[in-house]
């Protein structure tokens, strides 16, 4: 899926994660739980630092919060755009998770 309004950011190979400073400054985000649950999302990404697999619970065990807590966190990223929640079927038909895609949104990028 491409998608011009946004980019990909590469996951960096050091032991930390960056949080893309327009989160923090976007006033919609009106609840720190939301970022909380951004920061996690974004350090279970994959390689690339874009697709993340990771349980609500899980979620919620590393954020330290209630798993209600992270469905209002993830439910806000997605309403703001930050992130792309797509329901996923495991090879077991009863199983489902969720796949989380970060997006970042930049302007006046210079490469």
């Amino acid at each position: 899926m491409e998608n011009q309004d946004f980019i990909y950011l590469k996951k960096q190979r050091y032991d930390f994660t960056i949080i893309d400073n327009d989160i923090l400054r976007d006033e919609r985000v009106k609840h720190a739980r939301t970022l909380l649950v951004y920061w996690i999302l974004n350090f279970h990404t994959d390689r690339q630092g874009v697709e993340c697999k990771i349980s609500l619970e899980k979620i919620a065990k590393r954020a330290r919060i209630s798993k209600t807590t992270v469905i209002q966190g993830v439910n806000e990223l997605v309403e703001l755009g930050f992130i792309k929640k797509e329901k996923r079927q495991r090879e077991q038909k009863d199983f489902f998770y969720n796949q989380y895609t970060i997006l970042a949104k930049f302007k006046n990028i210079k490469t």
